[in-house]
């Protein structure tokens, strides 16, 4: 008669490669990123005010433009990552 089976057991999720090798740059350069975020998390807008400061001392229109690109880009990430918290 009809013997009861067991289901074939799921697949297994495909194994993830080792650690990331990085050139010393590279390393340097992502760490210095969190070590930014994690204990500086002003430096991005402080470095903003100051090259829109030297852009409007500088009396250039063009620089005093994408200072302030700059700082809207800057906005718009800060909004966006807040919004996927």
């Amino acid at each position: 008669a009809g013997a009861l089976l067991m289901p074939p057991p799921a697949p297994r999720a495909p194994r993830r490669a080792g650690p990331e090798v990085l050139d010393e740059d590279e390393y340097v350069a992502r760490l210095d990123a969190i070590i930014t975020r994690e204990y500086f998390p002003d430096v991005p807008k402080l470095r903003d005010t100051l090259r829109w400061l030297q852009a409007t001392n500088s009396g250039d229109p063009a620089r005093v433009r994408e200072a302030q690109r700059a700082i809207q880009r800057r906005l718009d990430r800060e909004r966006g990552a807040g919004d996927a918290s």
